[in-house]
């Protein structure tokens, strides 16, 4: 049986297909794409067509699939409000599900992850303090939640969105407590064992989402520092082949030209000066002179000089 290649996909143009057996027997079928892939395939229905820049694409998959995660959680958090609580409130919670279910569809008329990002942080906040404020107030464990929201807002939205989710949950956090100080009666529907279960699941489920987003930032890091290096790197290779270039300019030009420090050390001279002056290489001729004022006819016109370009930081049409 003909060995193929262990690995092909049809998505990577790299990837070498498949050939037929000799005798032209049947192609090996190629295998399916990775759940990944079909993930990402799914998500991205939802994105505008190109073109857009791939931060934006990457906040708007993350506002994708922040909906798709939250809003089963909203569902049993909407039906444990109508079971436990009346009609009236969980039909606001639905609301708040609702407009969590219209954040991704959002991504197409607005092109930008920042609006639907937005709704999507502010709709969580609002399920999560209403959630305090009808069973338990600030010992409700869905609060354990609030402080992932600015998280997510990271990631959706950028600094704008840590900026007003964090000052709306210090807001939010800040009326409970003064509710609490002044007396207000939550509340408490949840028994002992259910509370301490949904403590246990709050915690659990941060952890895994704060665990997530500091991959996601760690693996966002590195590839930005990936891209930077090579940007530096064809800086690098860029800068070293301007110098070449310069450099053969400087040697090859048929007018004598010399670099010399303030003292008049020569640091740098080319062959037609070198050659003007009867020397065969600059070596020589720092050996035999130390100054480049030896060269002048009369020193102090190589002193009036340095004054000058000192003074007027450059000197043009001076005649030597």
């Amino acid at each position: 049986m003909p060995l193929l290649p262990s690995a092909y996909s049809d998505s990577d143009p790299g990837s070498v297909p498949p050939s037929p057996a000799p005798g032209g027997g049947p192609e090996v079928a190629v295998p399916p794409r990775l759940f990944r892939s079909r993930l990402v395939e799914f998500v991205d229905v939802f994105l505008p067509d190109p073109p857009i820049s791939e931060t934006q694409r990457r906040r708007m998959r993350a506002v994708v699939v922040g909906a798709l995660v939250t809003i089963p959680f909203g569902l049993i958090a909407t039906q444990q409000i109508y079971e436990y609580i009346g009609l009236r409130d969980s039909l606001y919670a639905l609301a708040g599900l609702l407009m969590l279910l219209a954040c991704p569809m959002l991504l197409r008329t607005t092109r930008s992850a920042t609006l639907p990002g937005l709704v999507q942080a502010f709709s969580l906040l609002g399920l999560l303090f209403m959630m305090a404020m009808l069973d338990g107030g600030l010992d409700d464990p869905s609060l354990y939640w609030v402080p992932l929201i600015p998280m997510a807002a990271a990631v959706t939205i950028g600094p704008l969105g840590i900026a007003t989710t964090l000052v709306a949950s210090i807001a939010g956090v800040l009326v409970l407590y003064m509710l609490t100080l002044e007396g207000y009666a939550f509340p408490d529907y949840s028994s002992g064992l259910v509370r301490s279960w949904f403590d246990m699941f709050a915690l659990c489920t941060g952890a895994c989402f704060a665990a997530l987003v500091g991959g996601l930032y760690e693996r966002h890091t590195r590839h930005e520092l990936s891209r930077l290096s090579e940007g530096v790197r064809g800086l690098q290779g860029e800068l070293g082949r301007s110098e070449e270039r310069y450099q053969a300019l400087f040697e090859h030009l048929p007018i004598g030209m010399y670099r010399t420090t303030p003292s008049g050390e020569v640091v740098l001279a080319n062959d037609a000066f070198l050659r003007m002056l009867g020397y065969r290489s600059l070596r020589e001729f720092q050996r035999e002179r130390e100054r480049v004022s030896a060269t002048y006819a009369d020193p102090a016109i190589r002193d009036d000089l340095v004054q000058r370009l000192r003074q007027f930081g450059q000197v043009s049409q001076y005649e030597l």
